[in-house]
C-alpha cells in the first residue's frame, strides 16, 4: 500500500496506469484456482473411491479368484489410477502456470509503460525509481497467485473435515443420565416401531423379559430379529414406543452404562489385529492373565489357543483369518465371559459354523448363559430349543409367542418353520 500511495505521488499518471493491470493479473489467479479447486476435489473422491476398491477386493480375494476376475478387477483398479494421474497434472498445470501468465500480463504492462514514459518524456532518473516500484509491487502478486492455488487444493481436504466434524449424531447421551446400577428386574419393550425412513421394520413390538429368563426370538430373514437387538444395544432408537431396563427408559442412560450391561455374540465374529489374549481382555480392559485363561476355559477355547505358535501371545491376524471359523467364535465368547454382563444377547451365534464346531461353541454358550438373561436370535430353530420363551416375527410383527413345545403344537407360523428345517421327525 505505501509502495502505491509513493507511486501516485511521484507521477499520477503513470500510477494510474500501473493500477489498471492489477485486474489483469486477478483473472488468471481466480480460473486458475477454480481449476485447482475442482482438480482436488477429483483427485479426493477418486483416492476415497480406489482405496474401497482395494478393501473390496482384498476382502473378496477367494471370489475374484474362484471367478477368474483379476483382469477385470485389475482394469477397474488401473482407470481409477489413470484418472488419479491425470487430476494431479491439472491440479500441476493450474499451479505451474499461474507465476508465468503473471509474468507474462506484468511485462507486457511493464514494456507498455516503457513506451508511455518515453512519449510522456519524463525525466530518466524519477522513472528508474518509479519502475523499480511497480516491480516490487507485482512480485508479492505472484507469491499471493501461488498461495491462493495452495488454499483452493487444501481447502477440499479441510471441507471433508469439517463435515465429518459438524455430522450430529442420531443417537445423542442424555443431558442428564440416570443411573441403572446392576440390571436385576425385568426389560420391557412397549408398543416399539421402527425403521428406516418411512418402511417400519418392527411393529408394535410390546412384550418383557425378567431377570433370569431366556427369550428366543425366531423369523424368517429380514422379519427384523437382528433389529431388536441393535435397539436394545442403542445402535438405534425407536420411532414409536420405549425399551426399558429396571423401570428406566434406555435413552435416559448413558450409553457406556447400558452397554456395559450387555454382552454381544454375533454371527460375524469381530477379532482384531491383536494377541488372543489382548482380543480376550476387550472385554474387561486392564484383566488379568489369570482372569483372561478363566474365560477361554470357560468358553471352550483354551486348548487350542495353548497349541497356537506363541500361545495366548500368538497374533491373530486382521479380522481374526488366521483362526478357523469356530475358534473365532469362541474366543468371541470368551470375551463376553470376561466382561460378565448380566444380559446375554446371542445374534445367530452359531448359523455359520459346521455341526462339528456347532456342537462346541453350543456348549459354550450354554455354559455363558447360565444364570444370565438372555436374548438367543435364530434362524435355526434347534437353538431354541432350551429358551423359556420364544417369540415368532413375521413382517416385523409377533404373530406368536409361548414355548418351543407349545409354539410346535398351535401348529401355526412356528410349526410351519420347524417343518421346513425337517425337526418333526
Amino acid at each position: 500500500v505505501s509502495i502505491v500511495i509513493g507511486l501516485f505521488i511521484m507521477d499520477w499518471q503513470l500510477a494510474l496506469y500501473s493500477i489498471i493491470f492489477f485486474p489483469l493479473c486477478v483473472i488468471p489467479i481466480v480460473i486458475l484456482g477454480r481449476k485447482a479447486r475442482k482438480a482436488a476435489h477429483s483427485y479426493t473422491v477418486t483416492t476415497v473411491t480406489q482405496s474401497s476398491l482395494l478393501v473390496e477386493i482384498l476382502y473378496g480375494i477367494k471370489i475374484i479368484k474362484a471367478y477368474c476376475l483379476e483382469e477385470f478387477q485389475f482394469s477397474r483398479f488401473k482407470n481409477l489410477s489413470d484418472t488419479l494421474v491425470s487430476q494431479t497434472m491439472r491440479g500441476i498445470r493450474a499451479r505451474e502456470l499461474i507465476n508465468p501468465l503473471i509474468e507474462v500480463i506484468s511485462l507486457t504492462g511493464f514494456a507498455l509503460l516503457l513506451i508511455l514514459i518515453a512519449y510522456l518524456q519524463r525525466s530518466f532518473a524519477n522513472m528508474v525509481t518509479f519502475l523499480f516500484g511497480v516491480a516490487f509491487i507485482y512480485t508479492p502478486i505472484k507469491k499471493l497467485a501461488r498461495v491462493h492455488i495452495m488454499f483452493k487444493q487444501a481447502s477440499i481436504g479441510v471441507n471433508r473435515l469439517r463435515a465429518i466434524f459438524s455430522e450430529i449424531p442420531t443417537i445423542k447421551e442424555p443431558i442428564s443420565p440416570k443411573k441403572l446400577g446392576v440390571f436385576q428386574k425385568v426389560i420391557e419393550f412397549r408398543n416399539v416401531n421402527f425403521g428406516y425412513n418411512s418402511n417400519l421394520v418392527l411393529k408394535n413390538i410390546d412384550f418383557e423379559l425378567r431377570y433370569g429368563e431366556k427369550l428366543g426370538v425366531a423369523g424368517k430373514s429380514g422379519s427384523g430379529k437382528s433389529t431388536l437387538a441393535n435397539l436394545l444395544l442403542r445402535f438405534y432408537d425407536p420411532v414409536h414406543g420405549r425399551i426399558m431396563i429396571d423401570g428406566i427408559d434406555i435413552r435416559e442412560l448413558s450409553i457406556k452404562e447400558l452397554r456395559s450391561q450387555i454382552a454381544l455374540v454375533s454371527q460375524e465374529t469381530v477379532l482384531f489385529d491383536l494377541s488372543v489374549r489382548d482380543n480376550i481382555a476387550l472385554g474387561k480392559p486392564g484383566a488379568t492373565f489369570d482372569e483372561v485363561v478363566a474365560a477361554a476355559k470357560a468358553a471352550a477355547a483354551h486348548d487350542f489357543i495353548v497349541q497356537l505358535p506363541q500361545g495366548y501371545d500368538t497374533m491373530i491376524g486382521e479380522r481374526g483369518f488366521a483362526l478357523s471359523g469356530g475358534e473365532r467364535q469362541r474366543i468371541a465368547i470368551a470375551r463376553a465371559f470376561i466382561k460378565d454382563a448380566p444380559i446375554l444377547v446371542l445374534d445367530e451365534a452359531t448359523a455359520s459354523l459346521d455341526s462339528k464346531a456347532e456342537a462346541v461353541v453350543q456348549a459354550a454358550i450354554d455354559r455363558l448363559a447360565q444364570n444370565r438373561t438372555v436374548i438367543c436370535i435364530a434362524h435355526r430353530l434347534s437353538t431354541l430349543a432350551n429358551m423359556d420363551r420364544i417369540i415368532v416375527l413375521v413382517d416385523g410383527e409377533i404373530k406368536e409367542m409361548g414355548t418351543f413345545k407349545g409354539l410346535i403344537n398351535n401348529r401355526k407360523v412356528f410349526y410351519e418353520m420347524a417343518q421346513m428345517q425337517a425337526l418333526l421327525g
